[in-house]
């Protein structure tokens, strides 16, 4: 943060802020608390991971779609033309989170805690590269966008990776 903080201006911060309010709220939508309902479960069948997943990646999917739709609208709100391609770049965050709920459920439930720090931190490293790199070549805002959806994706890939779950097509509907 500090490496950026000096290559970058305060109004490239300020343009990926004004995103990040619309990205933490579809983050947050995206979990639904689906995943900490996994972890909660005294038994947990494959019927319950597969729906879970099921719903989980269409709430992120239509989250995604949404913040791609609304993005030019979100921009005139602001008054910022150039948040509307910043928007349309980070709908893909939502998306991912979607798909990372139930992988993140199933470690958290088998206490493999070290998998998940291990995910942060090589999630957290990549786009520290990545969003320095990037600045330097003077990118701009998009070095700060390109740092978030490289933590986004890390995060993704090394969770997958971990979980070593795949989802079946089971499905168990509402009790």
């Amino acid at each position: 943060f500090l490496v950026l903080a000096r290559l970058l201006l305060p109004v490239e911060f300020g343009l990926l802020a004004a995103a990040q309010v619309f990205v933490a709220l579809s983050r947050a939508l995206a979990e639904a608390g689906l995943s900490r309902t996994l972890v909660q479960k005294p038994t947990l069948r494959a019927a319950h991971l597969d729906s879970a997943f099921l719903v989980s990646a269409i709430i992120g999917a239509v989250l995604a779609l949404i913040m791609a739709a609304t993005a030019p609208l979100v921009a005139d709100l602001y008054n910022l033309p150039r948040l509307t391609p910043v928007l349309l770049a980070l709908s893909v965050v939502p998306l991912l989170v979607g798909l990372s709920n139930v992988p993140d459920a199933i470690l958290s439930r088998q206490l493999m805690f070290r998998a998940l720090a291990v995910r942060g931190m090589y999630a957290v490293v990549s786009a520290g590269v990545v969003g320095i790199a990037l600045a330097f070549l003077g990118a701009g805002a998009w070095a700060l966008v390109a740092q978030v959806i490289t933590q986004a994706v890390v995060a993704f890939v090394v969770l997958w990776v971990s979980a070593r779950w795949k989802p079946g097509r089971q499905w168990e509907g509402p009790a």
